[in-house]
């Protein structure tokens, strides 16, 4: 979930205009990385409301093997997520880590995400 759509316009990620309306309608996108390219999933229209969409999206995909929370800034958010998450992994050990320098330029303060492996189904 990204916090602000300033970040993704300055690097040509998104048009003006686009970034234009969401900053305005206070959007927070949440994105899936496919194949290394990232898809818009969802907006959330609080950072609020975008936490708990994270919570759900990877509840949604358990059982899991391996899940980490990441962050650029907020590494509080991150460990509230953790916690929450932390019964859809087996072990209940979330790894939480903050993104480097090289992808928050480009995201920008204030993102939160999730990276996580899929159990295998029996």
């Amino acid at each position: 979930m990204v916090d602000t759509l300033e970040y993704l316009v300055r690097g040509g990620r998104i048009g003006k205009a686009q970034g234009f309306v969401g900053s305005i309608l206070k959007v927070r996108p949440i994105l899936a990385i496919q194949e290394g390219v990232a898809h818009p999933l969802e907006r959330a229209r609080s950072r609020k409301k975008g936490i708990a969409r994270l919570i759900t999206l990877v509840a949604e995909r358990a059982p899991l093997e391996k899940l980490s929370v990441l962050y650029t800034t907020d590494a509080d958010d991150a460990q509230a997520i953790a916690a929450e998450v932390a019964s859809h992994i087996p072990n209940g050990e979330v790894d939480v880590a903050q993104l480097g320098p090289v992808v928050g330029n480009y995201v920008g303060p204030g993102l939160l995400g999730a990276a996580l492996v899929r159990a295998e189904s029996s």
